[in-house]
């Protein structure tokens, strides 16, 4: 009998993974396909931090032509303890096979990948393998618009989708503040996967793929990090927290997100509030599972006192003009009053009214045995574990954070689920651990956290790479550009000097030129001169524009945009 390649599920999530020193913030995950090459490449000094392996029903390992090429065994013993292994299937002939080895070599830690238009046998394989994650293939496939696609992307119990290049920026930007990441083929063109935002690039080059890498200044970044904002947009003072108002302007101003919390009353409505009872926020105080709404609805805000608290369902029909804005519903049920399914129920139905805000609505539960339970009765909807750190920080330590994750995989296991900790424990090793298992980490921060306390915490989000920031502070890093776009001529003379000008994308969707703060890769056919201009001999160049962003805590990031090309003549 063939010797386990893992003792312990626990040990198949302890990777030494690779990890290139770069300036790029959690550059994507590198990517090999396997081929006959595969032991060759695990045992060079810069190895794949995930290897995408296709399989048949016998468990044979299949080339992208379909050719058999190895056996299922003697390749994970290759990336043993060096690389997450990504497992196409496409066919139900390998659930059974694949089930077996997995519980015989405690293989637990693994990506599942299955084309678009078989995503419904995905929910079958996750569900016998419940620590793994899923991905839809997209490739080749005619996409619904993205409500639908989104919709079913969670009903397959995948939250990564695979796609081919070229790729815009903007369609990976909608999926990601919705809990979706991509990895895109970067074979032809890794550059162009990178500026498109792609959390894993698939490429055969390695070490091409690795060089590219370090040639980004420090602090560099392809993904904007999204911005929820907590309790709705009110901690400037001109809003009450958890209302309809506070929420619209989230909307209005462009903000990624816009987090709520919701309660039951003593008579069932579902209210916006956070807190058991109303003394923080209202004039009167009483405890809101215990009052019914007629009574809440007359009570006033201590600070707002034209404004009331608000029902759930009015906030919905009014985010409905504000469909970039998901509303984040966060459930809080009262400890011992068993209110989840209540809750649950009435919260689908309220999202399936006409008038509702469609699609792009993620719901974060509290307990983790209950995330199932939601995913079951909203299976189209984003879902995310919302959990509260007390003494666990920040740490470097690969072992520690690799065992992180593998205690958020138990905690959530059969449940779609994205991770939403407080800022306090994220650091750059869990971020980039997290990021090449496809999971999303957008942390949170206490809102009695002043911005002068903890500011600078906050900010180092920002240069953590995470996949979204759930903050009272969203409106200190309103400035920062969503995205960046090189503004060059597509010709210039040879030998004459061009200065450097770039477009940024603001949160009210206009465009501004700048010439001020860029900075930029030269990937072909063109240097840099003393002056900061561009200069070229005979032929085409390449490059990309990245911006370099101010931070509020006198730190910066440089955002950078899509690759251009620029014959000089």
């Amino acid at each position: 009998m063939k010797k386990p390649i893992y003792r312990s599920f626990a040990e198949s999530f302890r990777l030494n993974l690779y990890l290139p020193a770069c300036g790029l913030i959690t550059p994507p995950t590198a990517t090999y396909r396997a081929d006959a090459n595969l032991a060759r490449v695990m045992a060079s000094s810069r190895p794949p931090q995930a290897v995408m392996m296709h399989l048949n029903g016998d468990l044979q390992l299949l080339s992208p032509a379909g050719e058999k090429i190895g056996d299922f065994y003697e390749s994970m013993l290759a990336i043993r303890g060096k690389a997450v292994p990504i497992l196409y299937l496409d066919s139900d002939a390998a659930f059974e096979p694949l089930f077996r080895f997995a519980d015989e070599h405690c293989l637990g830690d693994m990506t599942i990948c299955m084309p678009y238009e078989k995503r419904a046998l995905l929910p079958v394989i996750r569900k016998m393998l419940p620590l793994s994650r899923g991905m839809l293939d997209l490739r080749g496939c005619v996409l619904p618009e993205l409500v639908e696609l989104v919709g079913n992307i969670y009903e397959s119990d995948a939250t990564m989708v695979l796609l081919s290049g070229p790729i815009e920026g903007d369609f990976l930007r909608k999926l990601q503040k919705r809990f979706i990441q991509a990895w895109v083929e970067g074979d032809e063109s890794p550059a162009a996967a990178l500026a498109a935002g792609a959390c894993g690039v698939i490429c055969q080059d390695m070490n091409g793929l690795y060089d590219l890498y370090a040639m980004f200044p420090a602090r560099s970044s392809f993904r904007p990090t999204p911005l929820y904002a907590h309790k709705a947009y009110h901690a400037t003072g001109e809003y009450p927290e958890n209302s309809i108002s506070a929420t619209v302007a989230a909307g209005k101003l462009g903000y990624d997100a816009a987090e709520i919390d919701v309660k039951l009353t003593g008579d069932g409505e579902l209210v916006v509030h956070h807190d058991r009872n109303t003394k923080n926020l209202f004039i009167e105080n009483v405890v809101v599972n215990e009052t019914p709404w007629e009574e809440l609805r007359h009570i006033r805000r201590k600070y707002f006192p034209g404004e009331g608290m608000d029902r759930f369902d009015d906030l919905m029909t009014a985010m409905a003009d504000y469909p970039d804005t998901p509303v984040l519903i966060e459930i809080k049920g009262v400890p011992g009053y068993y209110e989840e399914e209540e809750l649950t129920g009435k919260i689908r139905d309220i999202i399936a009214r006409p008038e509702s805000q469609k699609g792009c609505t993620c719901i974060m539960g509290i307990h983790p045995p209950y995330l199932s339970y939601v995913h079951a009765h909203m299976p189209r909807l984003p879902l995310a574990h919302c959990t509260y750190v007390q003494k666990e920080s920040a740490t470097d330590d690969m072992d520690e954070n690799n065992q992180r994750i593998y205690r958020f995989a138990l905690e959530t296991q059969g449940a779609n689920a994205g991770f939403n900790p407080n800022h306090s424990m994220i650091g750059e090793n869990f971020m980039r651990l997290a990021h090449i298992r496809g999971i999303t980490v957008f942390s949170w921060t206490w809102a009695f956290q002043m911005w002068e306390g903890s500011g600078g915490a906050i900010t180092q989000s920002m240069l953590q790479g995470q996949d979204g920031l759930t903050s009272d502070w969203v409106h200190h890093f309103a400035d920062m550009p969503v995205a960046v776009r090189g503004a060059l001529p597509s010709s210039w003379p040879a030998g004459k000097k061009l200065p450097l000008q770039a477009e940024l994308l603001s949160r009210d969707g206009a465009w501004r030129k700048t010439e001020e703060k860029l900075e930029s890769v030269i990937l072909s056919g063109a240097k840099m001169d003393a002056d900061g201009c561009l200069t070229g001999e005979r032929g085409e160049g390449e490059i990309l524009l990245g911006y370099r962003a101010a931070l509020p805590d006198y730190q910066d990031i440089c955002l950078f945009g899509p690759p251009q090309k620029i014959v000089f003549e």
